[in-house]
This record gives structure tokens, C-alpha cells and sequence, in this order.
């Protein structure tokens, strides 16, 4: 099957196609989730699905393209490619996505729990 897929240069697209569908589940799981916290306020529970996403990221950035590739793989002596430095920034973004999810909120104190 990979074969035929390579041979007539659909294997790239077919990966894509994978890849966009896997996207879609999890936006759609996780716009499902956001929409039912919002009816029960249940803002713990979309705040820990909210985490996974972040730390997603940071576990594909971070352990993968730094410490991977960076050392690994010697990315940082390319001077074509050099991917730590978009990596780093993708990692500083999601921390502080991170941060500002945990922080506490007026809205969320003092709601009883359902």
C-alpha cells in the first residue's frame, strides 16, 4: 500500500490527510468539552482538559525538537535549518498560555461545585 502510495507521490498527502483529521478530532473534543463546562460551569474540568493542549506542546517542542534535535541530531550547527530558535519560542508561547490558564479568576471563585 505505502509503496503505491510513494509511486505515485500521494504518500505526502495521504500523511496530510491523517494529520488534518487527527487536528480535527481533538478541536472538535476539546470545542465540546469548552462548551459543556460552560453549561454546568464546571470550570476545573475545562481547565484540565485545557492543559493537555499546552502540554502537548511542550512535550513536542521542548523534548522534541530542542533537546532531540538540537543535541541529537546537532540542529543547532545548520546554517540552512536551524529550528531551535521558532522551537524555544513555541515552547515560551505555551508556557505562558500554561501560566495564564492556572491563574485564578474572579468568574471561577466561589461557584459551587455541581
Amino acid at each position: 500500500m505505502n509503496s503505491t502510495l510513494l509511486r505515485l507521490g500521494l504518500l505526502p498527502v495521504a500523511c496530510a490527510v491523517v494529520v488534518d483529521l487527527q487536528a480535527l478530532y481533538v478541536l472538535l473534543a476539546s470545542a465540546s468539552a469548552r462548551i459543556s463546562a460552560l453549561r454546568t460551569h464546571d470550570f476545573d474540568r475545562a481547565r484540565s482538559l485545557g492543559t493537555l493542549g499546552p502540554s502537548m506542546v511542550l512535550l513536542l517542542f521542548m523534548s522534541g525538537f530542542v533537546t532531540v534535535g538540537g543535541e541529537w541530531f546537532q540542529m543547532w550547527r545548520s546554517i540552512a535549518w536551524n529550528g531551535l530558535d521558532p522551537a524555544f519560542r513555541n515552547t515560551v508561547y505555551a508556557l505562558f498560555g500554561l501560566v495564564l490558564m492556572h491563574l485564578p479568576s474572579e468568574s471561577w471563585v466561589g461557584r459551587d461545585p455541581r
